[in-house]
């Protein structure tokens, strides 16, 4: 048996150099920072702030998220925000079926960008319910009044089966 690994994400490296691909609140692209390429994904702190996107899956896979985040220097700012990122799995209508994973990130848990010092995350789901038509990723930046912006990177969410 073998492994088949496909990137279901897109644009998740930004190099479109717009946010195509993605619905977002208070995030906007970025090119003075970046871990590759040219663009990075810039959460605004002081806001909360989301990225997502639905792509079109199939039942009995599993999904591997990576991708890398960092909080921007800011002399008037010290605190990074909390962070969260989740798998959905949706059926054909578009309902809920089930969660395929849930991270949580803690205020004053990511570096301070400095030299591009990012923090990789990895994620690994349940595997998706048999009807599962869709999944939909969301990371999300949960900010206070006195929080840093973050940069995010090179998120690739791998649908994972077996052949």
């Amino acid at each position: 048996m073998a492994l088949v690994q496909v990137n279901m994400v897109k644009n998740g490296d930004f190099e479109s150099g717009t946010l195509e691909g993605w619905v977002s609140q208070h995030v906007m692209l970025e090119t003075s920072r970046h871990l590759t390429g040219a663009w990075s994904a810039l959460f605004m702190g002081q806001q909360n702030s989301y990225l997502t996107q639905v792509m079109p899956w199939n039942g009995e896979l599993t999904a591997e998220l990576t991708f890398s985040a960092t909080a921007m220097p800011n002399e008037a700012f010290t605190n990074t925000p909390q962070l969260s990122f989740a798998l959905s799995f949706l059926d054909q209508d578009k309902q809920f079926l089930s969660l395929g994973f849930s991270k949580f990130v803690g205020e004053d848990q990511l570096p301070i960008g400095n030299l591009n010092n990012y923090k990789n995350f990895y994620a690994v789901s349940t595997v998706s319910p048999p009807e599962t038509r869709y999944a939909v990723l969301n990371i999300n930046s949960i900010a206070n009044e006195a929080c840093l912006d973050v940069l995010a990177d090179d998120i690739q969410l791998v649908q994972v089966r077996q052949v």
